[in-house]
């Protein structure tokens, strides 16, 4: 879990629970999901093509910054600003 402002990001499955009794194992259905921090509500959640690796998560610059177990470090989000590349 990353806090940015206003915003929780979590990663992993969205029904971990579930996932277990049913035998389906850990790395089923990994989502990336944001929440307020005003009233809890989920504000949006994103399939993941892979489970996120454990403390792989950091917010810098209005971005999120995400390591998967299929060893990818994807970026997500951020406003363009001049100069950036």
């Amino acid at each position: 879990m990353v806090l940015a402002e206003d915003t929780l990001f979590s990663a992993g499955w969205k029904d971990a629970v579930t996932i277990f009794e049913t035998g389906g194992g850990p790395e089923k259905d990994p989502i990336l999901m944001a929440v307020s921090t005003d009233d809890g509500k989920v504000l949006a959640e994103y399939p993941l093509d892979a489970c996120p690796t454990f403390d792989g998560m950091a917010a810098a610059y209005g971005r999120l910054y995400l390591s998967l177990k299929n060893g990818t470090v994807e970026c997500w989000g951020g406003a363009s600003e001049a100069g950036d590349n």
